[in-house]
């Protein structure tokens, strides 16, 4: 009877963690082995990325479209690529550091959020148009600015428990 009900236990919360992991993830997003990508989206990362070591990979179907993301280590930063099963790229996110952002990002951040520390920045290009934008993570807010520095949305950061980022009123 023990070992009937610890079973039981387990199942439920195999369950339930399973649930709960896959709510997190996306309902139609799964992680698969990056041998399974197909291969226009492999040798389409390659092409893009030679030196990259790829990391993780996943699946995502929407309204009926597939599309790949590809993790990478490209010089020990992140990059995520997004591509549909033709290899076509549809987006890049890549790990930047502060100092290498556009002077016009960084004056921008400097005067909407002075005295708070940028935690993380990234590069994102459009790969349809090549439209080049930053997402940056200041203080507990997410901030998305075009490459001449203009912002284009701001909104909380899920992952953050510190101090909130908050606009400096204009003078």
């Amino acid at each position: 009877m023990m070992m009937t009900r610890f079973t039981r236990w387990t199942a439920l919360s195999g369950l339930v963690g399973s649930l709960v992991l896959g709510a997190a993830a996306g309902a139609d997003e799964e992680s698969i082995p990056v041998d399974k990508l197909p291969a226009a989206v492999l040798k389409a990362t390659k092409a893009k990325f030679p030196t990259a070591k790829i990391e993780e990979a996943s699946k995502e179907v929407e309204d009926g479209v597939t599309t790949y993301e590809v993790e990478l280590k490209v010089d020990g930063h992140a990059v995520d690529l997004a591509l549909k099963a033709d290899g076509t790229i549809l987006e890049i996110e890549k790990e930047v550091a502060v100092e290498k952002l556009p002077e016009a990002v960084k004056a921008t951040l400097a005067a909407k959020f002075p005295n708070v520390k940028i935690k993380k920045a990234e590069e994102i290009t459009k790969g349809d148009t090549g439209a080049v934008s930053y997402e940056v993570i200041v203080g507990s807010k997410e901030v998305v600015l075009d490459a001449k520095g203009k912002i284009v949305k701001t909104e909380e950061d899920d992952d953050d428990d510190e101090k909130e980022a908050t606009p400096a009123k204009s003078k």
